[in-house]
């Protein structure tokens, strides 16, 4: 899976879209945020550097966030977050080349077992496209999202078709889900298919 995802080249669309969200919101406002291992995350890094997509879109490396859960976890700061160790050049990683970073420019990891609202809260992020509710759900609910002013932030579910019974889905799979907190959820909540929804939906296109 790791060697596949190492050879991946992003799309078009994709490319297209996050140059598009950089150059509107500015690259010091734009993340990816994603939960996987930490060889998973050299994988994502590799793949987006050997692809040329840091260039392509103007996204920041710093700005590639990891984290090991989809939910849960302790209050983290940014400055808890730490740089992101290269693999051990063996095995799946034996040919390919490890961008060379100063350290203050790496892709950084939160520390400990903390999830994708966890990270967002230290961050104050207010907008997070994701393919799974459970993420979507925890980065409104653990996030400063759910307190913030109307207005401040989107929920995008990319890949999903509708919004029917998205919140029962996200109340199912979150440990903690506040009843008050589902009409905000739902409110902020939009399906996107692909990437050119997600340039409508931010009003991009």
């Amino acid at each position: 899976m790791r060697k596949r995802l190492m050879a991946t080249v992003p799309s078009e669309a994709c490319v297209r879209t996050v140059r598009a969200i950089v150059e509107v919101y500015g690259a010091e406002h734009v993340y990816v945020l994603s939960k996987c291992g930490h060889l998973t995350q050299c994988a994502t890094v590799i793949m987006m550097h050997a692809s040329g997509f840091f260039q392509a879109t103007g996204l920041r490396p710093r700005n590639v966030l990891f984290c090991t859960e989809r939910q849960g976890g302790t209050a983290i700061t940014e400055a808890q977050m730490e740089p992101l160790t290269p693999p051990e050049p063996t095995g799946t990683f034996a040919d390919r080349q490890w961008p060379q970073l100063p350290a203050h420019e790496s892709p950084r990891v939160a520390p400990g077992r903390v999830g994708k609202g966890i990270v967002a809260a230290a961050f104050g992020l207010t907008t997070l496209i994701d393919d799974r509710a459970e993420c979507l759900g925890s980065f409104y609910a653990e996030g400063p999202l759910h307190a913030a002013p109307s207005g401040s932030g989107l929920l995008l579910h990319f890949g999903a078709d509708s919004a029917s019974q998205t919140s029962q889905v996200v109340k199912a799979e979150l440990k903690e889900f506040h009843e008050e907190w589902e009409r905000g959820f739902s409110e902020l909540y939009r399906p996107v298919r692909d990437w050119e929804a997600v340039s409508k939906t931010l009003g991009l296109s």
